[in-house]
């Protein structure tokens, strides 16, 4: 990925809560830590919203494990790709796994 249009971050944890998750990717985009969910969500959202308008980078977010996401995870996930009802694209987020986590996505629930 060429870097000056793609801007990387990589989760290799994904066992935990959703806290956890968000700290996660909190770090990775050097944020300071939010003391809870909703603040952490919003923090990330602007951040990528930030990287997205001010720098035209698109921010790449790779989870790694993502087999072992808790489906709360996951469902928060999609709600941070969720940009003016789907109609932009601010996040690229690649859930890299065993192959489990194909058939769990597959599932109604997701």
């Amino acid at each position: 990925m060429h870097p000056g249009l793609y801007r990387v971050f990589y989760i290799p944890l994904s066992t935990g809560n959703i806290m956890d998750m968000y700290k996660s990717i909190g770090w990775e985009l050097g944020l300071p830590t939010e003391r809870n969910r909703a603040a952490a969500f919003r923090a990330i959202r602007t951040e990528i919203t930030r990287l997205t308008l001010e720098t035209g980078q698109r921010p790449v977010l790779i989870i790694d494990e993502a087999h072992h996401l808790r489906n709360e995870i996951l469902e928060d996930l999609r709600l941070l790709t969720n940009y003016r009802m789907d109609s932009e694209n601010r996040l690229c987020l690649l859930l890299v796994g065993l192959t489990e986590l194909r058939r769990r996505l597959a599932m109604a629930v997701h």
